[in-house]
């Protein structure tokens, strides 16, 4: 996705952005390669961006680790950090939007093969 259109997509209301979610959480997804943890990593930026936590079976979430790659390693990392920040919110340090997702992507896409 181009940043432009990922930038634009972050940044447009809510309903349109939960839609989106809505529809990736509803295809199958194969996380066999460092592109497809990019592609859970910008579906996890917009979620996060209109308050939802990211969805990620645990066989997904494995298959993302073995997927290899920094965009798997901090796409994983973050949602951990999301997940710790919303069981407790007083007691985490880093929590929702306090790491830009876009950096985030931008960072893991530039670091890949």
């Amino acid at each position: 996705m181009p940043q432009p259109l990922l930038h634009g997509l972050l940044y447009a209301p809510a309903p349109v952005k939960k839609q989106w979610c809505t529809m990736y959480t509803g295809q199958a997804h194969f996380y066999s390669s460092p592109g497809d943890a990019a592609e859970w990593l910008l579906y996890a930026a917009i979620a996060d961006s209109c308050g939802l936590i990211p969805r990620l079976d645990p066989a997904d979430e494995q298959a993302l680790r073995q997927s290899g790659g920094p965009a798997a390693a901090i796409g994983l990392s973050y949602h951990k950090l999301l997940l710790a920040a919303k069981v407790h919110p007083q007691g985490i340090p880093v929590v929702s939007g306090s790491i830009p997702w876009l950096l985030l992507v931008r960072s893991a896409l530039q670091a890949a093969p």
